[in-house]
């Protein structure tokens, strides 16, 4: 007997109960896998703001005059953590309309 192809059933689709409203028939996994990349950035942008503020978090001395922060390097580094964010966000918009 052949086999019928597979349908996505309740338990392969996530539907939104939030706020935001995903593409019709999103796997869970691709859901949760998007909502990963965004957030997986997050922890080395707020090291990096930490860097941009002062703090040495786990730094020396000459390492934090060689990236210029606090000063001119802090630019940079606030700059990254941003880009980073915003391309992590973008992950989002393969599961959104």
């Amino acid at each position: 007997m052949p086999m019928s192809p597979a349908r996505p059933t309740d338990a392969d689709t996530y539907v939104s109960l939030s706020s935001g409203r995903t593409v019709p028939g999103v796997p869970r996994w691709a859901f949760w896998a998007a909502h990963g990349a965004a957030l997986v950035n997050v922890p080395s942008g707020l090291w990096r703001v930490g860097l941009a503020a002062g703090f040495s978090l786990g730094l020396a001395d000459s390492e934090m005059k060689a990236l210029h922060t606090p000063g001119r390097g802090s630019i940079y580094l606030i700059a990254l953590s941003v880009l980073s964010e915003a391309f992590g966000a973008l992950a989002l918009g393969l599961i959104r309309p």
